[in-house]
């Protein structure tokens, strides 16, 4: 997950550097632009811009931001793709009408943390990275399909006389691979979400006949 992670940020940094260096040439001011900044707490401070939105972080992402070589004020830009367990106020998904009333637990992507969340309680991880993050991925496209694997591996060691290890490659409906996480098997998709499931098996074809 880290290495994954890794491979993110330094795309972003490439990305960001290259716009900064737009910027500087154009004679753009950033100071007062807004963004989402992780940081370990919510007072004023003097290194953002004016319009920043904060997000605090427990010990436990500090701790994993450090072992990124990042430090707070965190910008999310520089997490693109990345996916957080995060305490969002009820009202922002509208099980309550009042905010400040209670709280509840999602996974959510940096664009969503990004708009909504309080404090982030574990992260950043990989798409992918664990059966949570695969379930906030797939609840987020119904009725889409994915060129993906099915295995039993999560449930080694199987049962005497079973085949140590299984795996299947299908166009699978995101309904499909919720069925099979909550069934307790693991779920790896390689590309997608598509509209049909035609498309879905030719990005199928296309991996296992270009396998890297």
């Amino acid at each position: 997950m880290t290495k994954d992670v890794n491979e993110l940020i330094l795309r972003q940094r490439a990305r960001e550097l290259a716009d900064e260096t737009l910027g500087k040439a154009a004679g753009q001011r950033r100071q007062t632009e807004g963004g989402t900044y992780l940081v370990t707490s919510f007072k004023q401070r003097d290194d953002l811009p004016v319009l920043a939105s904060l997000r605090k972080m427990t010990g436990n992402v500090v701790r994993n931001m450090a072992e990124l070589g990042l430090h707070e004020p965190v910008s999310l830009r520089m997490l693109p793709g990345c996916w957080w367990k995060a305490h969002v106020d009820a009202a922002e998904v509208g099980e309550l009408r009042e905010y400040g009333c209670a709280y509840v637990t999602l996974f959510l992507s940096s664009d969503d943390l990004a708009r909504i969340g309080s404090e982030v309680v574990d992260g950043p991880f990989a798409p992918w990275a664990t059966p949570d993050v695969s379930r906030a991925i797939l609840k987020q496209n119904p009725g889409k399909y994915w060129d993906a694997t099915i295995s039993n591996r999560p449930l080694l060691p199987v049962i005497d006389g079973a085949d140590p290890y299984a795996g299947y490659d299908n166009g699978y409906t995101s309904e499909d691979l919720l069925a099979a996480l909550d069934a307790g098997k693991c779920v790896t998709a390689y590309s997608g979400p598509f509209e049909t499931a035609d498309e879905a098996h030719y990005a199928l074809d296309l991996r296992w006949e270009s396998p890297e």
